[in-house]
Formats: structure tokens, sequence, C-alpha cells
């Protein structure tokens, strides 16, 4: 059950911000040994470790920006299902050998959590009248907060 609740939560962390998901699953991974020919392997190197930061952080600043597409918006849901599904597919194979399951439960998550945390935000921004910045950086915080909780027991 704990297994299905990380990869859950790593999917609507890509729902949030897309690279979240890979990012907190290759922290993760890079401090547990795994297969370096597997997808897991992969997650849990230096490179992919840095590299996943690296872009996460950018999205971030990016999310500010006025001419950012929305996230549900077709090529910004895909890729944020894409990357949730990647995210939950290398945990799930490395703590349990079910790629596939890892897989449709951290897309679909990413997907379910990018409608929410846009209407969420929507309707705080429009509905409130709160400064969209405002709410980009309090989500960016329970992104940053909620990823490192995943993994506190472990």
């Amino acid at each position: 059950m704990k297994l299905i609740m990380q990869v859950l939560g790593v999917g609507a962390l890509s729902g949030m911000r897309s690279m979240a998901g890979p990012t907190r699953v290759s922290e993760y991974l890079s401090r547990h040994r795994t297969d370096p020919s597997s997808p897991a392997g992969w997650f849990s190197s230096p490179v992919a470790a840095v590299a996943f930061k690296v872009m996460a952080a950018g999205e971030m600043g990016a999310d500010k920006l006025p001419f950012t597409p929305a996230r549900i918006a077709v090529l910004p849901l895909a890729g944020r299902f894409f990357f949730g599904a990647a995210a939950g597919a290398a945990l799930s194979e490395a703590k349990s050998g079910r790629r596939i399951t890892g897989a449709l439960l951290g897309g679909t998550s990413a997907v379910v959590t990018s409608y929410v945390s846009y209407h969420t935000r929507r309707a705080l921004t429009k509905g409130l009248g709160l400064p969209d910045p405002l709410v980009a950086v309090a989500e960016d915080v329970l992104v940053v907060i909620g990823g490192r909780r995943l993994f506190d027991q472990e």
C-alpha cells in the first residue's frame, strides 16, 4: 500500500510540476542501489539526478511567465502524463518489479492532479482575486514539501 501511495504521489507531483515527480524519484533512487540497465537504474544515476533538478528549477521559473500554456492544454498534459508515468514506472520497478502498474498509476495521477490543481489555481486567482505569482509560489512550496514527505520514513 505504501508503494501505491508513493507512486500516486510522484504522479501528483508531476501533475502540478511535470519535472517534480521524476526529480523526486531520481533523488530517492540515487540513494538506493538499482540495476543500472533498467529504467530505475537510469533514474538513479548521478547525471539523471542533476538533470532532473535543473529541469525542475527551470520549470518552476517558467511557470510564472504569462505566456506559459495551461497545464491542461493537450501538449503540457501529455508531458505531465509521460513524466508521471516514467517516475511511477521507475519507482515501482525499483521497489516491486511492476513497471507497467507504476506507469499507469503515475500517469493517471498526473492527469487527475493537473486538472485539480489547474482549477484550484484558477479559483484562487480568478475567484478570490489572489495574485497568480503568489499562488504559483505557494504551489511550488506544496510540491517541494509534498515531494520530501513521500519518502520521509526511508
